[in-house]
């Protein structure tokens, strides 16, 4: 009786076994990161809001899509895409179970920001926080984002997704989508490619059969590293050698012409005697219609990406020197020359009043706290405030110029809304003391010739 008992319980620990191999914690080969093609394996996510069960597992899920949504408080993009995501739940609710999971942080404050922007944005979303899952698989940051199957399988780990992709998901089609990269690949990329040596030199970063001109021209791809520097910056591979990875060609153009790619917040300056950029030249370089799909840049295919490298001898090293050459290889490859000329270009001009101003008096620090439902600012100068509307509102070619008369002044200010909406931060703005007014100016801008 004994004997058979125990055959009764070998055979139970046995199913057991087989049980939990199906929804196996481990991955193919040992692999300690997710791929497209892997059966999703099982996960339990604890304290889940907005849904109807607080801990739910992977396999909870089976019969119906699942988007697995991951994010940090340190992503913007993440934080601005919460509407989207929000609309998309709405869209999909029937057909996908989206299921948002923060990276926990220590001090919880991930969970404050969430919480900020689901009050002013009604967010629905089922949602948890988690650091486990980033680490088990490696994920580093987000955005991170997974889709699974019906029966399981990854289908897509994506940077972002369209209620049109979905829907050809549903529909049994692949769309095609960015991918998002887990720390281990992204640490593959990076190994493959050693600053202190010419780019495609002994497979450094690539085959060095992928040349297109030499200087060295070639297009980029995703297994490729990314390396931007401006012509001021120290070169890390010695005199007379330039080179950047993954960049297009507007930005190859602005580092020919003038030697940088992007323009230096006011808030950025570091004292030396650069030439201030900002306010005076306009960012978004001038291309005419029949000229635009030479500058037409897919990150999802990576078309119209590129690399650049340059050695040039010891008495040709001068920056000078390497923009004439970056200047004819564009000319030489592209058919594409650029000058520099004036014109009017639109601004918005700041000017603070009475109601803005900080008490003088007033011994408080410089404060400074601010999110997408949230902006707060005691006693700051007002070139913080300048800085801020440059860096989340440079869309559209907006820029920001101080009134001269008001340059001096600190303000403070502090309220709350959808802040990730330019209108709507402008007439916050205005109910706390500081306009924002459309006006001209002459400044001067890059245009590709004829």
């Amino acid at each position: 009786m004994k004997a058979h008992l125990n055959k009764i319980i070998a055979s139970i620990i046995f199913f057991l076994a087989i049980s939990e191999i199906a929804f196996s914690q481990s991955l193919p080969d040992g692999r300690k990161y997710l791929q497209i093609g892997d059966t999703m394996p099982d996960y339990t996510f604890t304290n889940v809001k907005d849904y109807a069960q607080s801990n739910v597992k992977v396999t909870d899920f089976k019969g119906k899509w699942l988007v697995l949504d991951l994010w940090n408080k340190g992503c913007l993009s993440c934080i601005e895409s919460f509407p989207h995501v929000e609309s998309l739940r709405q869209q999909l609710a029937n057909k996908v179970q989206i299921l948002m999971v923060g990276l926990m942080d220590k001090d919880r404050g991930i969970e404050r920001i969430y919480n900020e922007h689901k009050k002013y944005y009604n967010l629905e979303i089922a949602h948890t926080f988690d650091s486990a899952f980033f680490k088990k698989y490696n994920i580093r940051n987000g955005p991170y984002i997974i889709i699974i199957s019906p029966d399981g399988v990854i289908k897509g780990i994506t940077v972002g997704y369209t209620a049109s992709d979905m829907e050809m998901f549903l529909s049994g089609k692949t769309p095609a989508l960015n991918p998002a990269y887990s720390k281990i690949e992204r640490l593959k990329a990076i190994a493959s490619y050693k600053k202190t040596d010419l780019f495609l030199t002994n497979n450094n970063g690539g085959t060095d059969t992928a040349f297109l001109f030499r200087s060295l021209l070639s297009k980029w791809n995703r297994n490729m590293a990314v390396d931007v520097n401006s012509l001021n910056m120290p070169s890390e591979c010695g005199p007379g050698c330039f080179q950047v990875l993954g960049v297009s060609l507007e930005w190859l153009c602005k580092l020919a012409y003038l030697g940088v790619f992007t323009w230096d917040l006011p808030g950025d300056r570091d004292g030396s005697d650069k030439e201030v950029l900002y306010g005076t030249f306009w960012p978004t370089l001038i291309v005419k219609e029949k000229q635009k799909r030479l500058f037409y840049v897919n990150t999802t295919t990576d078309e119209g990406i590129y690399c650049y490298s340059l050695k040039t001898p010891g008495n040709q090293s001068s920056i000078a020197k390497i923009q004439s050459i970056m200047r004819n290889d564009l000319a030489n490859y592209f058919g594409i020359k650029a000058k520099v000329i004036h014109k009017r270009f639109p601004y918005w001009k700041i000017s603070v009043n009475r109601k803005a101003l900080s008490n003088p008096n007033d011994s408080i620090q410089d404060v400074r706290e601010h999110n997408l439902a949230q902006f707060s600012i005691s006693n700051s100068e007002i070139i913080n405030l300048q800085n801020y509307l440059a860096s989340h509102f440079r869309s559209e070619d907006r820029i920001f110029i101080v009134d001269k008369k008001d340059v001096d002044k600190k303000i403070s200010l502090n309220f709350q809304g959808k802040l990730n909406e330019f209108e709507v931060f402008r007439s916050l703005l205005k109910e706390n003391g500081i306009t924002l007014k459309l006006k001209k100016k002459k400044m001067r801008a890059l245009v590709i010739k004829d």
